[in-house]
């Protein structure tokens, strides 16, 4: 039989929101239902839910096993707008044609737009068939932020590459960071660049193979490709190197494994000793599951 819970909003005091449940179901279909509700106003990126101050990592469990903690159940999450409903793509009676997207490296999605498609319509398509964060996604083409201009506008044309960068939120270290300086889970390239020249910008990776001075950048902050890398940190993931010297022998590191709050940057010997040097990063086992994402392609 079917109850009611009533669940505080963290970022809302005071508020609360009366949600249905059945106590052997998952944590997860409880989340998900609290998604939904607030889903005509804001798009909800999900956080933490806690029985009695405790926070429920494995929402696979019971409701009516997390309530041993107590029945005072609050969620934490950061929320934006409700994105705009975006408009097909393509858009009925245009010619169509196909564009790629880099995403940061890690995979490439294919997308059937017309010419007046715009970036917001790309993104919204993301959000919807990937889970990709609307507010999260930066399209860039030919180093130009791509927004709610038509990709005409742009000079986007059939076979053309749009990248890709996914925001993330820093891991706390500072609020006051400046542009450029967001740290996400996996590798984080720090680099130098034009725009910002009293620090290393922060060119986020997540998880994948990097190859010193082969892969290409692009800035946070100008979305320009001339960056010139300086150095590797990495945050709750773990990482190992494969190399070649300059002497011809090779060298491979066995995974390391960063697993506490703290940014780890790389220590690597001299550049001028290596002759090739990529760097490889997974998720920590327990995100394995939920950070990587099994769809590869985007077609429409």
């Amino acid at each position: 039989m079917a109850s009611t819970a009533e669940i505080l909003l963290a970022p809302f005091p005071g508020e609360t929101l009366s949600v249905p449940y059945i106590g052997y179901e998952p944590v997860s279909l409880l989340i998900e239902r609290v998604k939904n509700l607030l889903g005509d106003k804001y798009y909800i990126e999900y956080e933490a839910l806690y029985f009695n101050g405790i926070g429920i990592r494995d929402t696979s469990r019971t409701i009516d096993d997390c309530k041993v903690y107590g029945n005072v159940i609050s969620i934490r999450f950061h929320h934006h707008p409700a994105p705009p409903v975006g408009r097909p793509t393509p858009i009925p009676g245009e010619k169509p044609f196909k564009i790629l997207i880099d995403h940061e490296g890690v995979r490439v999605y294919r997308m059937n737009v017309s010419e007046s498609n715009t970036g917001e319509d790309i993104s919204w398509k993301i959000y919807q068939k990937v889970g990709i964060g609307y507010y999260k996604q930066r399209l860039i083409f030919k180093g130009q932020r791509i927004t709610n201009q038509r990709l005409v506008d742009y000079g986007i044309q059939d076979g053309d590459m749009l990248h890709m960068l996914v925001e993330m939120r820093g891991v706390g270290f500072s609020d006051d960071a400046p542009d450029g300086r967001v740290v996400c889970k996996g590798m984080n390239i720090e680099a130098d660049c034009k725009c910002t020249p009293d620090y290393h910008v922060i060119c986020m990776r997540r998880y994948g193979l990097y190859e010193l001075n082969k892969d290409v950048l692009y800035c946070p902050v100008c979305y320009s490709r001339d960056v010139v890398p300086v150095t590797v940190g990495f945050h709750k993931c773990e990482y190992r190197t494969h190399g070649i010297r300059s002497d011809g022998t090779q060298f491979s590191t066995d995974w390391i494994t960063i697993d506490n709050d703290n940014y780890n940057v790389y220590d690597s010997e001299d550049k001028s000793e290596w002759a090739r040097l990529v760097i490889q990063t997974r998720p920590l086992e327990q995100d394995y599951d939920k950070e990587l994402c099994v769809i590869c392609d985007l077609i429409t």
